[in-house]
Parts: structure tokens; sequence; C-alpha cells
């Protein structure tokens, strides 16, 4: 049994950059980790992306998983497979508290050096679509094999031991295989791959522009503009890599700089709604107790500044930013996570044996 989690409201929101992609701190030299997260009320995390690709067990719970335009309810029991390019997020459903264990690992861990046969087991991640490919279901039985060679992966990676990392990558490579034979065959999964990449580099200027001046006021045509394309075309493309209309993600991106600022700093509620675009407090507070479901005066007594701002590193918009090392805790926050994370190992061990 599992018995320390972290509180995923303290870890995802300040690791998600202006474009809305979650940079996580790996191991520049072998970017595989596995975490164990609790979500408890009001955690709804903003929609976001990834470099990297994730494979999430829902230990314990019920949530809803969102990607791009389509809702789609998991249980306990299930395995989510989340590519690198469509926009996604879970929500609170019918229980407000889920625990979920996750793998994360950067692509080229499996495809350097990769033959074609190798490189295949990505594919389930390479061509999702919006509608389909992103659950397997409990009863299918290989969610809780992939569960169980998680908490394998876990286990080495922190053990120490000799060849452990091989070990870890060993064992992530069974549970893609074993993944990859659940799907058919993708004949185009690397057009579908490369065509939403293209689309991404066309959005990554914009995405710098909004993290310098996310402050002050951006028009439709000035994102279009700095998008090197026609309003027009400009709509249809944004809607098509996030899930949103332009004006709804920026919204959602300011209130999430809000509520990393109501968190880390004791500024007040109007020098805040003002430092991240609004220049109405009321409009500022409507829009983020539409958003949070909480007022931005409860989100920061809720949350608590000192755990929010110390419990992960600062998200920067580098698209090489995951190549940063994290830096190590101080203080008596810093010790409670060191103590999680050495836990963990643990703890994952022998549930891995069990």
């Amino acid at each position: 049994m599992i018995h320390c989690w972290a509180d995923i409201n303290a870890i995802l929101p300040p690791q998600i950059n202006a474009e809305g992609r979650h940079v996580y701190p790996f191991d520049p030299f072998f970017p595989l980790d596995v975490r164990f997260f609790r979500w408890g009320r009001h955690a709804d995390v903003v929609p976001n992306l990834h470099d990297y690709l994730e494979l999430l067990y829902v230990y314990s719970g019920e949530l809803v998983f969102e990607v791009q335009n389509r809702r789609m309810p998991v249980r306990t029991g299930d395995l989510c497979i989340i590519g690198s390019e469509l926009l996604h997020r879970f929500s609170g459903y019918r229980m407000r508290t889920a625990k979920m264990v996750a793998a994360y690992f950067l692509p080229r861990l499996i495809l350097e050096g990769a033959s074609p046969e190798e490189a295949e087991c990505l594919m389930p991640f390479f061509a999702q679509k919006e509608t389909s490919g992103h659950v397997i279901p409990a009863k299918s039985g290989l969610p809780r094999r992939v569960f169980r060679l998680m908490l394998r992966m876990h286990a080495e990676l922190h053990s120490g031991q000799r060849l452990n990392r091989l070990a870890a990558k060993t064992l992530l490579h069974e549970a893609l295989i074993a993944i990859a034979r659940h799907y058919p065959r993708y004949p185009h999964a690397e057009q579908i791959f490369n065509r939403r990449k293209r689309m991404v580099e066309q959005m990554r200027g914009l995405f710098e522009y909004i993290d310098r001046n996310y402050a002050e006021p951006i028009r439709l045509r000035d994102a279009a503009r700095v998008a090197g394309t026609s309003q027009p075309n400009f709509v249809r493309l944004f809607k098509e890599l996030t899930g949103q209309p332009f004006k709804a993600y920026l919204k959602q991106f300011r209130i999430a700089k809000a509520q990393e600022l109501l968190s880390s700093t004791d500024k007040p509620i109007a020098e805040i709604s003002q430092e991240v675009g609004f220049c109405d407090q009321s409009y500022f507070g409507s829009v983020f107790h539409r958003l949070v479901r909480l007022t931005p005066r409860q989100f920061r007594q809720q949350t608590g500044r000192a755990e929010y701002a110390s419990a992960a590193p600062q998200a920067s918009a580098s698209p090489t930013a995951y190549e940063a090392t994290p830096p190590r805790q101080s203080g008596r926050v810093g010790a409670r996570l060191r103590r999680l994370e050495q836990g963990q190992g643990g703890l994952a061990a022998r549930a891995a044996a069990g």
C-alpha cells in the first residue's frame, strides 16, 4: 500500500508556462520519472500540454479527463495514455478526492538509437486524436499490469543500485510494448504527429509574446499578427491546437498567474489583478471564481503561500527548460518534500513486491 502522496495543486500549476505547457524538471541524462499525486478539493489544473509522454493510472476515485473538446470519466483502475501535443486536463467528478500514479518520460529516451520496431511502441501516443485512444479501462486487465510495472520503475529509480536506470528503462519498454499491442497499427501516425508539431512551432512566438506581455491588453488581431497568419486562419489554428478560443485561453493563463502570486506573495488582491492584466478588480474576482470555484481571498487562505511557492521550480517559456535540474528546497517545506520523495521509493518497492 502507498502512503505518501504529493498534492497535485502544489506541484503542477507553477510548472505550466504561457504556452499552457507543463515543463517537468527531468534529469537531463535520464528523462523518466514516476510520481504519486493526491487530488483534493479545488485541485482543477488549467488545461495544458507537454513535451513528454505520460502514463497515468487512477489509483482511487473518479475524475473527468478532458482532451480538447471531449470529456471522459475515468475511474479507479483505468489507465490514461497521454501524448505530447493535445491540450488536456483532469477535473473533479462525483468524488472530490482521487489518487493517481503518473509515469513521465521524454520520447528521446525510447527513440534515440531505436529500430523502427522499437519506435512503433510510441505510436499510441503519437497517433492520438481528440475522439479516441486515451483511456484503457480497468476491466481489460492491462492497466493493473502497467501500474505494477510503474511501481517497479519507481523503485529502481530510487534504489541507487548498479544498472538501476537500465532496469527502469527495460520496465518502461515492457509497459509500452503491452500498450502498443492493445491498439491497432497506425500507418499514418508519424504524419499526424509532425503536423501537430508544425502547428506548435508556428505558435511558439505567440506563446513567448504572451509570457512577456500578459499584463497588457492583447487583442485577437495582435495575436494573429504575432503568429504570422490571418485572423480567420489564426482562430481556426489556435482552437485546433489548444481546444479553446484565444480569449478563453488568455483568461485562464492570467488566472493561473494570479494563483501563483496569491500563493507566493503578500501583494494586495487589487494589485495582483492589475499585474495579470485585469483593469477591473470586480471583473477579475468574477472570472477567478468562475474558473477556480473560490474567491481570490479564499484561494489564498486555503493554499497557504509558503507551501505553494516552495513546492516546485518556476517554469520558463524556453522550450529547453526541462533540461534544468530542480533546485533543492530549503526550510521546513523542503525537508518535508525530501522526506516525501525518499519515502516513496521504499513504499513503491514494497508495493511492487506485494
